[in-house]
């Protein structure tokens, strides 16, 4: 009897379910409609609910609410959330041109949340098409990727491959740059720990970091003197187990410090460099030959 009455209570509470759905909203496409508006005024996370409820109601909603459900979670900056329901777009869409342009949106997103090896892999995926457009996009994905994993060579290869037909294009400008690229990569984050393991604040102020520089001096001046005054009153013994939590703590954490500070360095000159070279194309790409899609492409590249 009482299960009969937990299956009778489970069955009233999925119907007040189903009912609330039917009350917010009539139909499947009354969702769409409300998803779509509520997208438009920047309200995701209610766009997302009707999003849902229109693609569960209705298959022939599904494409079109799968991409408001994906561009909800673009701007919200859940990128794999985004990439998911692309790639549920991307497994109905049967028109090849419509399937590599989801695609695309999905190496963008990739691109931007850092993820190049994957966007790599949705890359040698596409067929090639005998398209300007097509291998344009192709190329500067592919130039974006490179980058982003440091492989300058294969990067500029098709930088140059899609920028060299393009008028004002600088090859001056994009050698230099690449050249840049070349000179940080090999800069190595040892020198700087070095240094300040010699001379403690000297690695912070070879790269640029002059009060953390002044800092590490400073306090590590007092510590040697602290320790030298150590020495002279006590036994070495209790001079050594006194001042070694000190040391330990600042000596070391000097050392490590200009180290983390100068691969810190590396990587933010790295993201200029990427930042400037998005900028260079879309200077050189006009309005109708612009075809990479590089709005908000790794500007907030970590």
């Amino acid at each position: 009897m009482i299960l009969k009455r937990s299956f009778i209570l489970c069955i009233l509470i999925n119907t007040a379910r189903i009912s609330s759905y039917i009350c917010t909203a009539q139909s499947a496409s009354d969702a769409f409609i409300l998803a779509r508006n509520w997208y438009s005024e920047g309200n995701f996370d209610q766009a997302i609910v009707e999003a849902k409820r229109a693609v569960f109601f209705d298959d022939s909603l599904k494409i079109p609410g799968y991409l408001i459900l994906s561009g909800c979670y673009e701007q919200m900056e859940l990128y794999d959330e985004a990439i998911k329901y692309l790639s549920l777009a991307a497994g109905l869409e049967h028109n090849d041109s419509l399937h590599n342009e989801l695609t695309f949106q999905k190496i963008n997103l990739y691109l931007r949340s850092n993820q190049p090896a994957y966007a790599f892999i949705e890359l040698s995926g596409l067929e090639d098409k005998r398209s300007v457009y097509f291998s344009k996009k192709k190329d500067f994905y592919l130039a974006l990727a490179y980058f982003q994993i440091s492989d300058f060579n294969n990067s500029k290869k098709y930088s140059y491959l899609l920028l060299k037909e393009s008028s004002g294009y600088d090859s001056c400008f994009i050698n230099t740059l690449f050249l840049k690229a070349y000179r940080n990569l090999g800069k190595s984050p040892l020198m700087p720990a070095v240094s300040s393991a010699i001379l403690p604040g000297s690695g912070q102020l070879m790269k640029g970091y002059y009060r953390d520089a002044a800092n590490s001096f400073l306090l590590n001046a007092v510590l040697a003197s602290v320790t030298y005054y150590s020495f002279i009153r006590l036994n070495p013994l209790d001079a050594i187990i006194t001042m070694f939590p000190f040391v330990h703590r600042y000596y070391l954490s000097n050392i490590f410090n200009a180290r983390d500070l100068a691969i810190s360095k590396q990587e933010n000159v790295n993201i200029e460099l990427y930042n400037e070279l998005l900028d260079y194309i879309d200077q050189i790409l006009n309005d109708k030959d612009n075809i990479s899609g590089t709005s908000g492409i790794e500007k907030n590249m970590h």
